[in-house]
């Protein structure tokens, strides 16, 4: 045991992490405010539709219980992808434009709302 605690590798995980020397002290409430460079950060981009789908379909392939039901949800969603899709993606992306418009993420409130505020049973 004491040996590892020396070894050269032991030695090179404390020199790598040696950036992590930072002061844990708490802020007072004064000096930062919780959202205080929100404004700073890059604004979430809306996910590009088809994108979306083929990561939903590759999420699928371990859940489908057959080829078959696996099949029967890859024809929903080229069909989605033909017939509403395009015109949701379109309003997802004048919703982020209004949103952006206002200094928000297209998600912000939806967020809020359902991962938070709504009553969860």
């Amino acid at each position: 045991m004491h040996r590892r605690l020396f070894s050269p590798s032991f030695a090179r995980i404390q020199q790598r992490s040696s950036f992590m020397n930072i002061s844990m002290a708490p802020c007072s409430s004064s000096s930062v405010k919780t959202f205080q460079h929100q404004k700073d950060l890059p604004l979430l981009p809306v996910p590009d539709l088809k994108e979306s789908c083929e990561l939903y379909l590759k999420t699928l392939i371990p859940l489908a219980q057959s080829s078959e039901e696996y099949e029967h949800s890859k024809a929903a969603v080229e069909s989605f992808l033909q017939n509403e899709g395009p015109v949701l993606q379109q309003r997802l992306l004048e919703h982020a434009k209004n949103m952006n418009a206002q200094g928000k993420s297209w998600l912000e409130d939806w967020w809020l709302d359902m991962a938070y505020l709504t009553f969860r049973l």
